[in-house]
Order: C-alpha cells, then sequence, then structure tokens
C-alpha cells in the first residue's frame, strides 16, 4: 500500500494549461508554494531543497497535483468533507484521526487536526478546479493577494501580523 493519497481523476484540461518546470505552485501534499521540478522518476514526489541555501524547495511529482501559485483557493467548499475517525481506523503512521475525502478521491487521507484536513482539502480542490478550468465563487488569489483581500474582509484575526506579505500567526494558519 502506498502512503501517497489518490489523485481523483482530472479530466483533460480544454484549455490546455500545463506547469512549466521552475513555476511556482502549490502542490498537493505541501502547505507553502514550492518551484515545480518537472515529473518524477517514480511512483514517489520528490521534494528537493538546499539545507542552508534558503531557497524554495523544488518538487517533482504528477503535473496534475500542481497549480500556479497564483491559483484563487477558495474560504470554504461543501465538496471538501472532513469526518473524525477512530484510532481503529486509522492506518499505521498516517498523522491524526480527521480523515479528508474528496470527491473522486478512492482514498481518504488522514490529518492531525481538522483545520490541517480542511486547509488541504481546499488547496487540492483548487488544484482540481485550475485543471477543471473552472473557478469557485468566492476565490481568493494565494500570496500577497490573498494576505490583502485577507485584511479587507477581516479574516486576520488577533494573534496574527503581516510582515513582507506573509501572514505569521501563533498556529499554523493558511487563510
Amino acid at each position: 500500500m502506498s502512503d501517497q493519497p489518490s489523485t481523483p481523476t482530472v479530466p483533460a484540461d480544454p484549455a490546455g494549461r500545463t506547469v512549466a518546470d521552475g513555476d511556482r505552485v502549490i502542490s498537493w501534499n505541501e502547505d507553502q508554494p514550492v518551484v515545480y521540478g518537472g515529473e518524477s522518476d517514480g511512483t514517489f514526489d520528490t521534494l528537493s531543497f538546499g539545507v542552508f541555501s534558503g531557497a524554495t524547495p523544488v518538487l517533482k511529482c504528477d503535473p496534475r497535483r500542481v497549480a500556479p501559485a497564483d491559483t484563487p483557493i477558495p474560504d470554504r467548499d461543501e465538496r471538501v468533507s472532513v469526518v473524525k475517525g477512530t484510532r481503529a481506523e486509522m492506518p499505521y503512521g498516517a498523522a491524526g484521526v480527521w480523515q479528508l475525502r474528496l470527491p473522486g478521491d478512492k482514498r481518504p487521507s488522514w490529518h492531525r487536526t481538522k483545520r490541517d484536513a480542511t486547509t488541504t482539502g481546499l488547496r487540492r480542490l483548487a488544484i482540481l478546479d485550475w485543471h477543471a478550468g473552472t473557478v469557485p465563487p468566492g476565490a481568493v488569489p494565494a500570496g500577497p493577494a490573498r494576505v490583502r483581500a485577507a485584511r479587507h474582509s477581516g479574516r486576520i484575526f488577533r494573534g496574527h501580523h503581516v510582515e513582507g506579505g506573509t501572514v505569521h500567526s501563533r498556529h499554523r494558519v493558511s487563510l
């Protein structure tokens, strides 16, 4: 059994969208934008980074598992299903008991907190929507434009501060 979550079937993109090597992307499994390094050589994703370089990590994976970093990520979506499972249901090595299910996904992914599962699900749906050529209503672009939109809509709460276009928090929060 692979520890990689399955990728729901993505229909062929009518616009012929692709992500080029070297583009900044949001990815299926990474919380922060990374640089796309092309398709992986094997079954698993490969994340390469320099320990002391400070450069953005490079991800090699299936091109259906990435979208450009400025892809809008919705605040909420009815297609994201997060359910608390039991420890008995949880596969060996899973991060936590929160189970994320997406439409068309064969296997759920498991997360430590409900917030982690929800933000992961929203990011994955944004990737699927980008490949399908649809933009969900109420979506806000990722990155600095997303921070500006969050400021104006009041979604930056006490305990958050903004430095250099990035929202920082005491907790792991993805706006």
